[in-house]
């Protein structure tokens, strides 16, 4: 098998701009698109894609800024304007902030409330 040995900081140059960049920096291994979107897409009978770590899987948006957060073996949060609203944990669900249910609200497949002040209610006394 041939093998294409790179060093630290030498850069795979992709496109007539090298507008792609595939290196690794001594720490981290990084994919840098500089131009348009960088796209992952699969087709055929296999097409799934599957992010796997052996740690976290964090997606920062803009600016570095928190949009989805999956911790190994915890809670996965998720993220507007970089606020939390949603994170589960072993216990169950939290949501920070209003949760609006445009239909129904229900308990273990039992409806709790069908409409805006119903579903109010149903959530403040149970």
């Amino acid at each position: 098998t041939a093998n294409l040995d790179l060093q630290d900081n030498d850069k795979i140059l992709v496109g007539t701009g090298d507008d792609l960049e595939i290196y690794h920096d001594g720490t981290n291994s990084v994919i840098d698109n500089n131009t348009g979107e960088l796209q992952l897409t699969t087709s055929g009978s296999g097409t799934s894609i599957i992010l796997q770590s052996a740690s976290d899987v964090l997606l920062k948006v803009q600016n570095g800024e928190s949009g989805i957060n999956a911790y190994s073996n915890g809670a996965v949060e998720l993220y507007h304007d970089n606020s939390k609203k949603l994170e589960t944990s072993a216990a169950g669900v939290t949501v920070t902030g209003t949760l609006n249910a445009t239909t129904a609200v229900t308990q273990n497949g039992n409806s709790l409330a069908t409409n805006g002040k119903a579903i109010a209610m149903a959530l403040i006394f149970g």
